[in-house]
C-alpha cells in the first residue's frame, strides 16, 4: 500500500514537470512569435502624393496630398486660444515642471500638436506629444520646460509661443516613446530638453537671461521670414516631408489642408530653423529622397498606444525613424515622423523637479 502512494506520488509529480514544461514552451512560442511579428504599417485611407518640391536656402519641402481625409471636428490651438474657448494655467493644486491644465471651456474638441510651446505663467513649456482634448473639459497634459532660467509668475495663463525646432521634437518623440513602454507616462526627457534648448541658442548665437527657447527662435525673425516668403505651399496640401541636404529633417501629416495651413507657418519655422544652425546651406535634395523618407515611415513598426486625449494612436519607431499617428474616429489627425536621434542619458525626474524650483533663478525683464 506504502508503496502504491510512493508511485502515485511520483506519477503526479512527472504529470506537473510535464505540464510545466509544456506551458514554458507555450510561453516560448508565444514570445518568439512576438518577436518576429511583422510590424503594422501605417495605413492612411486614400494614400499620400508627394508634390514637386520647393526650395530655399537651404532648405527642401515636399508638400503631401491626401484623398479621402474626412472632414474633422476639433480646432487647433491657435483657434481655440484666439476665440478664448481655452485656458492654460499651472495646475490647480500647485505649479509642476512637467504638467499644466487646460480648460476648454468650448463645445468644439482641440488638437494640441507635439512640439507646441506655451509662454507665461512660471515657465515656458512645450506640449511633449499630439492629444485631442473634448469639449467642455478639463484635462492634465504632459510638457516639458524650454526655459530653465525662470520659476517666477508672469502672468494667470499661457499664450502660443513657437514650435519646437524639429531636431527637439524629434527627440521628444522618442523620449516619450521610451518612457510609455516603461510605464512612466507621457514624459519627455527633461534634462536632454535643457540640453536641446542650450545647443540652438548656441548654434544660433543667442544669449538668452532665463535660457529660453522662444529667445533663440524670435532672435531669427528676420531670416525666418526669408523662408515664409519662399514657401507658400498649394492650398490642397495637407503636410509636408522637409531636408536640408540630403538630410530628413521631418514631416506633418495632417487630417485635411485646412488644419495644416493653420500650422503650417510655425511648422516651417521648426525646419528652417535648423537649417539656419548650419554653417552653410545644403543643396536641393531629390524626389528620391522624400520618397525613400516616407516609405520608412509608413513601414516602420506601429505600436498601439492610448494617447492622454481623445482618439488612438500609434508610435512610429525604428532604427531611421520616429514618430506618432493620433486617430480620431478611425482617420489620421496627425502624423509626425523624424529620423531616428541618438539616445541621451536622463537623471531621475524628481531630481530635475526640485533642482528646476531650487537653482537661483536670473531676472526676468
Amino acid at each position: 500500500m506504502h508503496g502504491k502512494r510512493i508511485l502515485s506520488l511520483l506519477w503526479i509529480g512527472a504529470l506537473a514537470v510535464a505540464l510545466l514544461a509544456a506551458i514554458a514552451a507555450c510561453d516560448r512560442s508565444a514570445s518568439r512569435g512576438r518577436a518576429n511579428a511583422a510590424p503594422a504599417p501605417v495605413n492612411v485611407s486614400g494614400g499620400i502624393t508627394i508634390g514637386e518640391p520647393v526650395y530655399y536656402a537651404g532648405l527642401t519641402v515636399f508638400p503631401l496630398y491626401r484623398k479621402n481625409a474626412q472632414t474633422v471636428e476639433y480646432k487647433t490651438l491657435d483657434e481655440a486660444l484666439a476665440d478664448g474657448t481655452v485656458e492654460i494655467r499651472e495646475l490647480d493644486q500647485g505649479a509642476s515642471v512637467p504638467e499644466l491644465q487646460v480648460v476648454n471651456k468650448g463645445s468644439d474638441k482641440v488638437i494640441i500638436i507635439g512640439g507646441e510651446e506655451l509662454v507665461g505663467a512660471k515657465q515656458n513649456r512645450i506640449v511633449n506629444t499630439t492629444l485631442i482634448l473634448d469639449g467642455n473639459s478639463k484635462t492634465t497634459i504632459p510638457v516639458s520646460c524650454v526655459e530653465h532660467g525662470r520659476w517666477t509668475q508672469v502672468s494667470d495663463t499661457f499664450d502660443k509661443g513657437e514650435m519646437a525646432s524639429a531636431g527637439m521634437r524629434a527627440a521628444n518623440a522618442a523620449g516619450v516613446q521610451k518612457s510609455v513602454k516603461q510605464g512612466g507616462g507621457y514624459a519627455a526627457g527633461q534634462q536632454r530638453v535643457w540640453n536641446d534648448v542650450e545647443k540652438l541658442n548656441e548654434d544660433l548665437g543667442v544669449s538668452s537671461g532665463t535660457s529660453a527657447m522662444n529667445d533663440g527662435i524670435k532672435a531669427q525673425e528676420e531670416k525666418l521670414a526669408g523662408f515664409a516668403a519662399a514657401f507658400k505651399l498649394d492650398a490642397s496640401a495637407a503636410g509636408y516631408i522637409a531636408f536640408a541636404g540630403d538630410k530628413a529633417l521631418g514631416m506633418d501629416l495632417f487630417a485635411t489642408p485646412q488644419v495644416f495651413r493653420h500650422k503650417w507657418d510655425e511648422l516651417l519655422k521648426s525646419v528652417a530653423i535648423e537649417v539656419l544652425r548650419l554653417d552653410k546651406a545644403p543643396p536641393a535634395a531629390a524626389m528620391s529622397a522624400a520618397s525613400a523618407f516616407l516609405d520608412k515611415a509608413l513601414n516602420s513598426a506601429a505600436e498601439e498606444y492610448a494617447p492622454p486625449g481623445l482618439g488612438s494612436a500609434q508610435h512610429i519607431s525604428s532604427d531611421e525613424v520616429v514618430g506618432n499617428v493620433v486617430r480620431y474616429k478611425n482617420d489620421i489627425a496627425h502624423l509626425s515622423a523624424f529620423p531616428a536621434p541618438e539616445e541621451q542619458d536622463e537623471p531621475d525626474p524628481d531630481t530635475l523637479q526640485q533642482q528646476q524650483m531650487n537653482e537661483p533663478l536670473r531676472s526676468v525683464e
